[in-house]
């Protein structure tokens, strides 16, 4: 697994005491999965390459952080959480997936003639400092 409940924990202290009673039995691990997909999704939906989701710090950072967001937003759809917690929540979330830049792709030979063509790429930062 690419995170654990422990390292969810560790990033949020009491994120395993909050979770719900259906949660409980398996320290949260359903809900780590669907944090996980529900990333792989978001950085899709944002023209994120494939890459970033290969690069497993910052794969494992955005898991944790939905996860976090995700336990608030229920805590909160159950009168256990504010809208401002909500809102934080969403906003650490949002900070990490704007922060991701598409990586550069090599050219594509478009005119079919076969040749060899050298390009050279640049190297870009998986993140970058938002304003």
């Amino acid at each position: 697994a690419l995170v654990s409940p422990l390292d969810v924990e560790d990033a949020h202290p009491g994120w395993l005491d909050g979770i719900d009673p259906d949660n409980r039995a398996t320290r949260g691990e359903a809900l780590i999965r669907e944090a996980t997909r529900l990333v792989r999704i978001d950085l899709l939906r944002g023209g994120i390459a494939d890459q970033a989701l290969r690069n497993a710090e910052a794969h494992a950072d955005g898991v944790i952080r939905r996860c976090i967001y995700e336990r608030v937003k229920v805590a909160a759809m159950r009168g256990g959480s504010s809208p401002e917690a909500v809102k934080v929540a969403k906003d650490h979330y949002d900070e990490w997936a704007q922060g991701l830049i598409a990586s550069p792709v090599l050219a594509i030979d478009t005119t079919g003639a076969g040749g060899a063509k050298t390009t050279t790429g640049t190297v870009a930062s998986l993140f970058q400092r938002s304003a």
